[in-house]
């Protein structure tokens, strides 16, 4: 059986469990606690480096990045297949993969340390900030996430995350409304299952104002939150408890997040 290393709100992890879930591959989960440093662990470091969720254990063989594990479960299990037939449509799914690798993941990472996680930090003493953040062995993640921590709503990574957002929203309204119904077009595929959960991510964190005006983007989020795989490995595994805490950790900020929004025209 496959062993997966996972966070249930990992944005990345999530990813990699719809794949899992649209195929029906059975897996074990491996639960780390991110905001206890589980993932700075020497044994997990051990197998991830980067120090990272998820990671993917196939045998003797392991797997890391979420984008890289997504296709090769794909490989691995071809039926049902998730990818376009053609070879122009599964180069645009990949462009569409790739944004997440290049920006969504570290901004969608930005919103959640500098609006939520940061609170939770508040209540560990210096020394158990110090050593969290010595763990991190990414200089250029540990500079924005220290900056999101430490600054809040007022890092200029909490802006250009939501102005970057907003502008793909529109983006890939766009794109549906000429070629839908799914993001890649008429199949859906990898783009769905790789996209989906950091753009949700924005809606539960209380931003659904991003989407204002986006009417085939909203019809898909309803249409990828209508499946079974979303509603298993994403809707099912976060509590009502845990989204009400983000969505008040949030609102804390709200005044400050209405003038940026207001600067998006939404």
């Amino acid at each position: 059986m496959l062993t997966l290393y996972d966070n249930p709100f990992s944005t990345n992890a999530q990813k990699v469990r719809l794949v899992m879930a649209e195929k029906d591959i059975a897996f074990e989960s491996i639960i780390l606690d991110l905001q206890a440093g589980d993932q700075f662990n020497p044994d997990f470091k051990k197998l991830n480096p980067a120090a990272q969720v998820p990671a993917l254990r196939d045998r003797e063989k392991l797997f890391t990045e979420s984008t890289v594990i997504s296709e090769y479960l794909q490989d691995a299990y071809p039926e049902p297949s998730l990818l376009p037939g053609e070879l122009a449509g599964k180069a645009d799914m990949r462009w569409l993969t790739e944004q997440t690798n290049g920006w969504m993941s570290p901004m969608i990472n930005s919103l959640n340390i500098g609006l939520v996680f940061r609170h939770i930090y508040a209540e560990k003493s210096t020394a158990e900030m110090a050593a969290f953040w010595a763990a991190n062995p990414n200089p250029i993640q540990l500079m924005r996430q220290r900056s999101c921590a430490e600054e809040g709503v007022n890092s200029p990574y909490i802006a250009i995350a939501l102005r970057r957002y907003r502008t793909f929203i529109l983006t890939l309204n766009t794109r549906l409304e000429n070629a839908g119904p799914w993001l890649a077009g008429q199949v859906f595929s990898l783009a769905d299952t790789g996209l989906f959960p950091y753009l949700n991510r924005l809606d539960l964190m209380g931003f659904e104002r991003l989407a204002s005006g986006a009417t085939a983007y909203a019809n898909w989020l309803d249409a990828m939150r209508s499946r079974p795989s979303v509603q298993k490995e994403i809707t099912n595994k976060i509590s009502e408890n845990a989204l009400a805490a983000h969505r008040e950790f949030v609102a804390r900020d709200q005044s400050a997040l209405d003038g940026i929004l207001a600067e998006l025209r939404v």
